[in-house]
């Protein structure tokens, strides 16, 4: 498909593979078959917006687990530990947050707190795309990251009780079932559409850089550029070409390198705003309370 992505495709696919099956279900159901799950969960509304909010703040949060590895291997050089290492400030909120939401949520509606951890996301978001540079390191992005992982747990400490309350007891199992299913089809997305994104601009990028440089030969660059376009933006050119350039040439290379994933970077956490902003939205179908208070 020349230089066209895959990606769209499948996306599309499933997209339609998944539509359907709904109306397969729907048959099935109707002519009093056995079904995977009963379409007919989708009446409840307010499970509908709790599945949707979940299933978009999942697309940024999964982008961000493949770009930020690339970053710190790519341009800090960091081996797979050092690299795990910079996640620890998100564990560790997630770790200290989550818990404490149950007793904030018998005072404030469950929704607020699903919201404001939405917004803390995407000021955690920002964070990174302000501070980021190519000599962070893992402790000068902690604070961003712990943002960032504090939001996530503010959301994931209550949705999950929205999904299972806003729906009739006899639709619990399958609430549970199409909660998990959601989740991995967020995670796989997220994974796949910004995962692409980030590499068609690494790619683009650095296309530019090299055009722009004023160190590098025609030659040169004629070369890289191949070779960037053949490798989604991480071209290499062989140990016995790299031994030949002089010392300047080589460092110009890598810095244009290092400045295209920073950039490339930067513009996946803007977008990965944007798409959290969609799923705050949604979050605004949510009821205040939740079905067994209503009852209460």
């Amino acid at each position: 498909m020349g230089d066209l992505s895959i990606a769209p495709v499948f996306i599309s696919i499933g997209i339609l593979l998944t539509s359907l099956m709904v109306l397969w279900l729907y048959k099935r159901e109707g002519g009093g078959k056995d079904t995977l799950f009963s379409p007919k969960i989708f009446k409840f509304k307010d499970f509908d917006f709790s599945l949707a909010t979940i299933f978009i703040v999942l697309i940024p949060m999964s982008g961000m687990m493949f770009t930020l590895p690339v970053f710190w291997q790519s341009v800090r050089h960091y081996d797979a530990f050092e690299t795990g290492l910079t996640f620890l400030p998100y564990s560790i909120t997630l770790f200290l947050i989550a818990p404490s939401m149950g007793k904030l949520a018998s005072k404030v509606s469950p929704k607020y707190i699903i919201q404001s951890g939405i917004v803390l996301s995407m000021v955690g978001l920002w964070l990174m795309h302000d501070s980021f540079t190519v000599d962070s390191t893992w402790k000068s992005a902690a604070l961003s990251i712990g943002v960032y992982g504090a939001g996530i747990a503010m959301v994931f400490s209550q949705i999950q009780n929205y999904l299972l309350s806003t729906v009739d007891k006899k639709y619990v199992g399958e609430a549970s079932g199409l909660n998990s299913a959601v989740r991995q089809l967020g995670s796989a997305l997220g994974t796949t559409i910004l995962g692409t994104v980030f590499l068609s601009i690494v790619t683009s990028t650095m296309t530019t850089n090299i055009n722009e440089s004023d160190i590098l030969s025609n030659d040169i660059k004629t070369e890289l550029i191949q070779s960037v376009q053949a490798s989604s933006g991480f071209g290499e050119r062989n140990n016995s070409q790299e031994t030949e350039l002089p010392e300047s040439i080589s460092s110009e290379i890598e810095t244009l390198s290092n400045e295209s994933i920073l950039e490339s970077l930067k513009d996946t956490f803007l977008i990965g705003i944007g798409v959290t902003a969609i799923s705050l939205l949604v979050s605004f179908g949510l009821p205040k309370k939740l079905e067994e208070e209503i009852e209460g």
